[in-house]
């Protein structure tokens, strides 16, 4: 298998190409425009160490990048690593001021966080936790080997397929009463571009669509934008 290692993937390039190789594969580094690894042109993964994966919630990057990644691969992954339990313990005590001590709250909050962003990461891609570095490695490698093992199939019970991998046609039409014609509406009568614009609408705007009820244009945004921190 031939796998690509971003070259700003700084000193854990170096390490991956060492794994990759001694595992039998040629590994080799490249300048990518999307993601940070991608085996064989086909499986590309968003490689976020936890700290890094906190921090680009707040400013919407880790949703643009796993929207890039979704547009131009078949397969596409986040990969997370590390421990978000440990990594809040951690980073308390240098931000402990911004919530006035109150630990629970500083919990809860990034706890809420780090779930509602896996949570509108799987309405269009597949975000993949492990532990360690090593680990990460491993993982990205069985993953792929079993997206090219040549065995992918559709199930019978599968009601629904969304035409092609645009994370915005797969939101929209994973929410019920939405059909791909009313998606294509919405699409045209708000100008969405990427996800963060269909993020950014309010209720008002998905009611002022053509056939958008005030029912359904709730039901839209309460699906949308579930498990976001208030």
């Amino acid at each position: 298998m031939n796998i690509l290692v971003d070259s700003r993937e700084k000193g854990r390039k170096s390490r991956a190409i060492a794994y990759y190789n001694n595992k039998g594969h040629y590994a080799d580094v490249e300048t990518l425009d999307v993601g940070d690894y991608v085996f064989s042109d086909q499986v590309v993964y968003e490689y976020k160490e936890i700290g890094d994966f906190m921090s680009s919630i707040l400013n919407d990057s880790l949703f643009n990048e796993a929207t890039n990644q979704s547009l131009v691969y078949k397969y596409h992954y986040v990969i997370i690593v590390g421990d978000v339990m440990n990594y809040l313990s951690d980073n308390w005590f240098r931000v402990r001021g911004r919530y006035g001590n109150d630990y629970y709250k500083y919990l809860v909050t990034n706890l809420r966080r780090y779930t509602g962003a896996l949570r509108r990461l799987r309405t269009f891609t597949t975000p993949i936790e492990c532990k360690s570095e090593e680990n990460a490695f491993h993982e990205m490698l069985l993953q792929s080997i079993k997206c090219l093992d040549g065995k992918s199939k559709y199930y019978s019970n599968v009601v629904r397929r969304v035409p092609g991998q645009d994370p915005v046609d797969v939101l929209l039409t994973s929410q019920r009463n939405i059909s791909t014609k009313k998606a294509n509406r919405i699409k045209e009568q708000c100008n969405i571009g990427n996800v963060i614009d269909l993020m950014n609408l309010t209720v008002n705007d998905f009611m002022n669509v053509d056939g958008m009820g005030e029912k359904t244009s709730n039901g839209l945004y309460d699906f949308l934008h579930q498990g976001d921190v208030e």
